[in-house]
């Protein structure tokens, strides 16, 4: 980011199958060598045991990068294994070898195995070492993805003072994996009035002043950058000044998310959704039933004010009832509700079972600009009280309605029956436990499960 520090650096993303569990916490600005270094700390607040990993995206084999972690070697792995029991804490020190030169980039935590990023305490310090001294350090905030960002900028050629933007974008879903998605930045000045708008090619880190050199890079400046990008980004603002002797004074700088997405689509799309189920005695031979089927497909289109369901919640009546009987009715009555009452969803949404699996059954939906996400679920059956689904899958995460997408099926557990096996007598769980995914036996093996089918949404064209 700094010019004298911090060099750009091209990031890679991911692959478009979705999984819930798996959403990473993004810090957009890790920076190693050249005295630098990072801790971070992590401790897990929960009553189970965490498992993921800390990645550094395409930092691992062929990029050239050296780093450390823990005084382990790291070269040639883009991540390391993350194990917290409940309650535990660990330091992480990540750095360079000696005489490394500095390198930045994008730092991440992942969940794995039914555990999820969002549930760590994390903290993350960029530390300056010179001379073996310990000469500043800044805390750097976790970045939320979001489409609109205004960061206050100072520049003051006078006190070696610039603001640096840290920058992780995704990539669009309708380029190819080496395009990035339209992003621009504009610059306003300390009344608000626009100077100037760029287009933003890199990921990365940069200074104010590089952004906009004829601007922000010709003397004394205050102002602000909009940042606005189709697909959300994630950034982190550093104010920067040197002082005398070679060190120099870091600190964060607030930035605000806005709402609102800066591209014109249309304001509700049509889905069709293919819920393929795999599950077979191939894929789960143990106590495999004789008549495996899903329950009719229930679930509604909402905004973010809701949520029908989720790990570590308790089932609804609704959520109950279509686990335990593959009952419509009652979730249906729920989604109105929000309909009706709350104002915070717009459709219920109806669809066929698969009366034996494997198979597959097709659903067709609405969904608008204003109610973005989409819950849909099925019971496992015969099972006590278990089943599928997906749960506030944004289909407008892109600046416009995604072309499609595939989501992987993993087993839930409602809570609300303590049968352990397919066929188990109903035995309700007094009181009852919050929804969690499975993964001992029958469908499990005490550790994981396999998925039992995908959800594969797919924009209909007008």
């Amino acid at each position: 980011m700094f010019k004298r520090i911090l060099p750009t650096m091209l990031l890679v993303f991911g692959t478009f199958t979705w999984a819930q569990e798996s959403e990473p916490v993004v810090y957009p600005h890790l920076v190693v060598g050249g005295g630098y270094q990072v801790v971070v700390l992590t401790t897990n607040p929960t009553g189970r045991t965490w498992e993921g990993s800390m990645r550094l995206p395409d930092f691992g084999s062929g990029s050239g990068r050296s780093w450390i972690h823990n005084g382990v070697d790291r070269t040639g792995s883009d991540g390391t294994p993350l194990l917290l029991a409940s309650q535990a804490t660990m330091r992480h020190v990540l750095a360079a070898p000696d005489g490394s030169p500095i390198w930045s980039g994008v730092f991440q935590i992942e969940g794995g195995n039914g555990s999820s990023a969002a549930d760590l305490a994390v903290t993350f310090f960029l530390e300056y070492w010179l001379d073996g001294e310990l000469v500043d350090m800044v805390g750097v905030a976790a970045s939320p993805a979001a489409h609109r960002v205004s960061i206050p900028v100072e520049v003051s050629p006078s006190t070696s003072t610039d603001t640096g933007i840290a920058i992780r974008r995704p990539r669009s879903g309708e380029t190819s994996e080496n395009d990035p998605a339209p992003f621009r930045m504009s610059l306003f000045d300390e009344g608000g009035e626009p100077l100037d708008t760029i287009p933003v090619e890199d990921e990365g880190a940069k200074f104010a002043s590089e952004f906009f050199p004829d601007h922000a890079g010709q003397g004394e400046f205050i102002g602000s950058i909009l940042c606005e990008s189709k697909d959300p980004l994630h950034l982190v603002a550093l104010r920067q000044r040197l002082l005398e002797g070679g060190r120099f004074h870091l600190t964060g700088v607030p930035a605000a998310i806005l709402p609102g997405i800066p591209s014109d689509i249309p304001a509700t799309a049509r889905y069709r959704v293919v819920f393929n189920a795999t599950w077979s005695a191939a894929t789960h031979p143990r106590e495999f039933p004789s008549s495996p089927h899903f329950s009719g497909l229930i679930g509604g289109t909402h905004n973010a004010d809701v949520s029908f369901w989720g790990p570590g919640q308790n089932a609804t009546p609704g959520i109950r009832s279509m686990a335990e009987t593959g009952a419509q009715r009652l979730l249906a009555n729920e989604v109105q509700d929000a309909i009706d009452r709350l104002g915070t969803a717009e459709r219920v949404i109806f669809g066929g079972g698969i009366g034996r699996s494997p198979g597959s059954v097709p659903l067709e939906f609405e969904i608008s600009q204003d109610f973005p996400l989409v819950t849909l679920v099925s019971m496992i059956a015969p099972s006590p009280d278990w089943f599928v689904g997906v749960r506030d899958l944004s289909l407008l995460e892109s600046g416009d309605w995604v072309d499609g997408r595939t989501v992987e099926l993993f087993p839930y557990d409602a809570g609300t029956d303590s049968g352990v096996t397919f066929n188990s007598p109903n035995a309700s769980t007094v009181p009852p436990q919050p929804i969690r995914r499975i993964t001992e036996p029958p469908l499990g093996n005490g550790r994981t499960a396999d998925r039992l089918g995908t959800f594969t949404f797919t924009r209909l064209q007008e």
